[in-house]
């Protein structure tokens, strides 16, 4: 069955377009669902990726991995994507790569090719842009045709490094608080494309072990953002954690979460 597409407009039916699809087609919902999401890799490739992190969680003397998290985080997504168009040969994967500013890699692309971007593309940069790289994603959502749903993964060590630039001044004045109100439009204005592209947004964090309570506003932030798409955010703290939690959380299913 090729080039399954959902249409915007709704059936005369009174099913959801999913659901009349899903009729037509004589598949299940849920699996229906799942083939038709585009995901989407967004990849902090910020120079603190290039550290390493502990192997294990909950010690106090950790064994620290020889892996970097880069390398960690890469060959989680190699090994999801690989099972991803073993299951679904049709499979709609993209790939960003973000420091700054985003880097589109992979759009759509074959299986090889998407394994390629990931595991030779996804290379060390600069600082952390976390809603640049959600912004650009959500642009290519935009661009999709249908209503086919969207399911953006964010992995990343670092709190946007823009927040640092937008704190407010002493007095609560001046061209940093008025900067700041900006910066809570845009992430406004994201949340709204979200809503109009059928797109979840999931993150996983990556923090060292002693790590966990810095930055905890800044971290409610991006929560709070992830929550009213839909998603999840996901605290990692090793390579055991990173790889489990990124693996479940590119095949989270998000008709089960409410979304359609």
């Amino acid at each position: 069955m090729d080039d399954i597409v959902v249409t915007r407009k709704a059936p005369s039916s009174g099913k959801t377009a999913f659901e009349e699809l899903a009729s037509k087609a004589e598949m299940n919902l849920e699996a229906l669902y799942d083939r038709l999401t585009w995901l989407w890799y967004c990849f902090d490739v910020s120079g603190s990726m290039t550290y390493s992190m502990a192997q294990t969680s909950g010690t106090t003397s950790p064994v620290m991995s020889k892996l970097s998290k880069l390398a960690v985080m890469k060959r989680a997504a190699l090994r999801f994507v690989k099972d991803r168009y073993t299951k679904y040969p049709d499979a709609k994967v993209g790939v960003i790569k973000f420091d700054e500013r985003p880097e589109i890699l992979s759009i759509g692309a074959s299986q090889e090719q998407t394994m390629v971007a990931i595991d030779q593309k996804v290379t060390e940069g600069g600082s952390t842009d976390i809603y640049r790289a959600i912004e650009c994603a959500l642009n290519q959502c935009k661009k999709s045709k249908g209503a086919a749903p969207h399911h953006l993964v964010v992995v990343t060590d670092g709190i946007d490094s823009s927040i640092f630039d937008l704190m407010p001044d002493d007095d609560g004045k001046g061209e940093k608080s008025e900067a700041r109100l900006c910066w809570h439009r845009r992430r406004s204005e994201l949340l709204t494309v979200a809503k109009e592209t059928n797109a979840v947004c999931d993150v996983i964090f990556i923090v060292a072990l002693d790590e966990r309570n810095e930055y905890k506003a800044e971290k409610d932030t991006l929560s709070r953002y992830v929550r009213a798409t839909g998603g999840v955010i996901e605290i990692v703290d090793s390579v055991e954690s990173l790889e489990t939690k990124l693996l479940a959380v590119s095949g989270r299913k998000l008709l089960m979460a409410g979304k359609i």
